[in-house]
């Protein structure tokens, strides 16, 4: 196939005959072989360096409509519009990496980095859903660290637990 990349989904068929892809994750949709990669500095090409960058640092909860951040201790909402900001720092690098001068304009646009923006709120490393926040009402968030109320232990803060809540913050 001279190096070109092929992704292949299995469809299934609902009850009523129409034929459906799931979302991968849940089991539906079988990847064969590296991903499919989009053109350089494309749009999707941009979310994903975007996403490839930050999924440690940032969430989308589509529900609430809101971008959280990792500060260290705790997820907290991005009331600065700082993903957004991250996003075109992405596009300003692409806008120097790339030849051509309108490409590079466009890159740098508003609509672009909106675009982007839009199209990094549902890769799974970022998208989030309400229910994964605070999973376990046994684990107490506190500057010092996370402390599990049932052993009394103390565990370091860390970006994989999804706790947004912090105890000196409910306190005040």
């Amino acid at each position: 196939m001279n190096g070109s990349r092929r992704m292949t989904a299995t469809v299934h068929r609902s009850k009523k005959g129409f034929p459906f892809e799931p979302l991968v994750g849940d089991g539906g949709l079988e990847r064969h072989g590296e991903e499919t990669r989009p053109p350089a500095f494309t749009d999707e090409a941009l979310a994903l360096r975007f996403a490839e960058e930050h999924t440690g640092r940032l969430r989308y909860v589509e529900v609430w409509g809101r971008w959280l951040t990792w500060d260290g201790t705790r997820w907290q909402f991005d009331d600065t519009l700082a993903a957004y900001d991250l996003v075109s720092e992405i596009c300003r690098t692409a806008s120097v990496e790339c030849n051509r001068e309108n490409t590079a304009a466009a890159l740098a646009s508003a609509k672009t980095v909106a675009a982007v923006e839009r199209l990094a709120r549902s890769d799974r490393r970022l998208a989030a859903t309400v229910d994964r926040w605070d999973l376990d009402p046994w684990l107490l968030n506190t500057p010092g660290g996370i402390v599990d109320l049932r052993t009394g232990k103390a565990v370091g803060p860390s970006s994989r637990r999804l706790s947004d809540e912090n105890y000196r913050r409910r306190t005040e």
